[in-house]
Parts: C-alpha cells; sequence; structure tokens
C-alpha cells in the first residue's frame, strides 16, 4: 500500500498518423493536480520523444498573454506526462491544453483537448476565517406588536430582569444553583404571559 497519495492520471492514446484530429475532454476538481499522461502511437506503435522537448501549453482566458507553457515529460514507451496543477489555475470553466512534443522530425501537436474545472473545496480550504454577521437593531422593523412591546414594557418582567441581574454582583461569582433559580422565575414568567395572550 501507498504511503502517499498520487495526483490523478488521465490516460490516453493519440495516433499521430492520422488526418482526424481527436481531441479529449476530462473533468478535473478545482484545486487538485493531475497528470495528463497521452501515450503517442506511430500506426500503433508507441513513438519516443526526447524527455526534455515535451511541454504543455494551455490558454487562460483570463489572463493577458493567453498561452502559457510548463515543462513536461517524456518517460518512454510513447508516454508524456504534463502536470496541471491549482497553481496553473486561474479561475476560468475550461482550459484547452496542447501537449507539445518535438523530436527531430518536428513539433507534434496531437495530444490536445479541455479540461473542464468542477466545483470542489479547492487547494486550501478555509484561508479566510468564516464572516462574521451582525444584527443592526437599529435598523430592525417589529413585525409583531402584539407582542414585543407590552412584553419589554411589563413591569414583572423588568422585575424578573433585576432579579437576576442582582444575582450577578461585579466580581462576586455566584453559584449555579442561585443562577438557575433565577432564570426560572424569568422563564416561568414568559411562559406565564404567553398563555395570557393566547
Amino acid at each position: 500500500m501507498p504511503n502517499r497519495a498520487h495526483p490523478v492520471t488521465l490516460s490516453w492514446d493519440v495516433e499521430t498518423m492520422t488526418e482526424k484530429l481527436k481531441p479529449v475532454r476530462f473533468e478535473v476538481f478545482r484545486g487538485e493536480t493531475v497528470m495528463l499522461a497521452p501515450r503517442m502511437l506511430h500506426l500503433g506503435q508507441p513513438v519516443n520523444f526526447p524527455p526534455d522537448l515535451v511541454a504543455t501549453l494551455w490558454w487562460r482566458h483570463k489572463a493577458p498573454a493567453g498561452w502559457w507553457q510548463e515543462p513536461a515529460l517524456a518517460t518512454g514507451r510513447g508516454v508524456l506526462v504534463a502536470p496541471f496543477r491549482p497553481d496553473m489555475d486561474n479561475g476560468d470553466n475550461t482550459y484547452e491544453f496542447f501537449i507539445q512534443a518535438k523530436n527531430g522530425e518536428g513539433i507534434n501537436y496531437r495530444a490536445f483537448g479541455t479540461l473542464v474545472m468542477v466545483g470542489s473545496p479547492g487547494p486550501n480550504p478555509n484561508q479566510l476565517p468564516l464572516p462574521t454577521k451582525t444584527i443592526d437593531f437599529d435598523g430592525m422593523q417589529v413585525l409583531n406588536p402584539g407582542m414585543a412591546p407590552w412584553l419589554l414594557d411589563s413591569p414583572e418582567l423588568q422585575s424578573g430582569l433585576q432579579k437576576l441581574l442582582s444575582t450577578f454582583p461585579a466580581g462576586t461569582p455566584r453559584s449555579m444553583d442561585e443562577i438557575n433559580l433565577a432564570l426560572d422565575g424569568v422563564l416561568t414568567f414568559l411562559q406565564h404571559l404567553k398563555k395570557e395572550k393566547s
């Protein structure tokens, strides 16, 4: 069992002698690293390229420069390995790509296609703190005038709240039994008022 995760490998066969262009289309989670790994064939047989003469070219629609380039690798047996990493993604929904393979006879662009980016947690989830939502009570409108105003102005409620606050003199902690007793008194009063209104 491997002791580390490996990037997803997207493999396909590319016939270099065909006249018909055959693009591929892969869905990729935003934030993951994938290895584009076409196997280059000439009439069904692997075509080898020098290892250092392979590159990935991809189109970034939101970037001013257009085509971007990243080194890739020829690994033997006709297989090219071209990475697509999170730092190559600038937020586009799709990327057209070409794997440029060179040898003494010229450049081959037959390994090409489109990456479709799919939403995900991304490469670094929760880099920003969660937004804190605040309530502006000055801007709130009371939609239940039959309850809120009379409840807040009630002398009994004010008395109960004063009783509750008196259990917390400054700098003097009170027991949980005393606090619970005061809370029970306020809750009993609120339930009584609710029954009267219904």
